[in-house]
């Protein structure tokens, strides 16, 4: 019996290593992306700043978003 609950308690530690690998994998993947689109977004912004003037769009006429 104590063979068994070891096994399980093996698989179960193997299941929790796996799952923080693939969240650091996860999160660096996030942190890239957010990167790229900070970085996207600043460029959009100062090529053509006036896409970001909303004229009735909900937030009002002339808000800058």
């Amino acid at each position: 019996m104590r063979k068994i609950k070891q096994a399980g308690l093996d698989a179960l530690k193997n299941m929790a290593s796996d799952m923080n690998e693939e969240l650091d994998r996860q999160v660096s993947l996030m942190d890239e992306i957010d990167s790229k689109l900070v970085l996207f977004v600043v460029y959009v912004i100062e090529l053509e700043p006036s896409v970001y003037v909303s004229a009735g769009s909900g937030l009002g006429s002339g808000s800058v978003v």
